[in-house]
């Protein structure tokens, strides 16, 4: 039996290097623990304990996303049943999963076969990548790149839009939450985006920075201008301008069958390491 305990000072050190130690698998949690340990949330966080041994965190949000990463060890159908009797007491339905795949497929087969969700509508297998010292970037910029502000969103929505349309990915937040989002994210040089005649064509984000790490993601080219390396140029830069705030290493992912992207993050250094799992239910008919 495991015993889950509230995210608190006595167990939070060992907790955060627990999930830094994974941290391939965990920079939406790691980001996410580290605001409640620092301020007055809407973050439930919890430790999962295995002999008085941190084997798990897990935390969702208001908008019931689950954020978890679990050792695939202690995982089995007792365990997750176990596990998710904590996350449904909580006054918020689980609108989806995102972490260690082991983890978050396991848990999405509890919540169907349990009736908590009716079906899945996505669930994704992706490959983890690292770079581990985020070095002088050998390629030509150009001024067609940059970091988005405030008056760049409505181009930005677009393509995210399309980004999650083209991943069957569903989109909780009002169109008030995700602009204040984006201007927050601005305000804190966490979108860039590429510029062809002035029109925003591609766009990548540091989804998580905690630290000397960054997670690259919500990378997207528009249909008409992909097979042109302005992905890899874009994250590039991105990648440079992390360097130059001090941010020595990054992570991603992207689908484990999608071999152009994974061979475009190896050109840039990057190296596989581990799965992540996206999971969202099938929405009410």
């Amino acid at each position: 039996m495991l015993k889950i305990v509230p995210w608190h000072l006595t167990l939070m050190k060992d907790a955060q290097y627990y999930l830094f130690s994974n941290f391939h698998e965990a920079m939406f949690l790691i980001e996410a623990s580290r605001r409640q340990s620092q301020s007055s949330t809407d973050q439930v966080t919890k430790i999962i304990l295995s002999a008085d041994e941190i084997m798990g965190v897990f935390s969702m949000n208001t908008n019931g996303r689950l954020l978890v990463h679990i050792d695939p060890e202690i995982l089995n159908e007792e365990s997750c049943e176990q596990i998710l009797d904590h996350v449904v007491s909580e006054p918020f339905p689980i609108s989806g999963m995102l972490g260690n795949w082991h983890a978050v497929s396991s848990l999405a087969t509890c919540l169907v076969y349990n009736g908590i969700w009716s079906k899945l509508r996505m669930i994704s297998e992706e490959a983890t990548m690292v770079l581990d010292q985020i070095g002088n970037i050998d390629i030509e910029f150009q001024d067609n790149i940059r970091l988005l502000d405030s008056s760049d969103f409505a181009a930005w929505y677009q393509l995210r839009l399309a980004y999650c349309h083209e991943l069957n990915i569903p989109i909780s937040e009002s169109l008030y939450e995700i602009q204040k989002s984006f201007a927050l994210a601005t305000q804190q040089e966490r979108h860039w985006g590429l510029f062809i005649d002035g029109r925003l064509i591609a766009i990548s984000s540091a989804n998580a920075i905690v630290d000397n790490t960054a997670q690259v993601g919500g990378v997207y080219t528009s249909e008409d201008h992909r097979s042109k390396g302005y992905a890899r140029r874009l994250i590039s830069r991105q990648l440079e301008d992390l360097r130059m705030r001090s941010i020595c290493r990054a992570s991603l992912f992207t689908g484990k069958d999608n071999h152009a992207a994974i061979k475009a993050y190896e050109q840039l250094g990057f190296v596989a390491k581990g799965h992540f799992g996206l999971v969202f239910p099938a929405l009410p008919s």
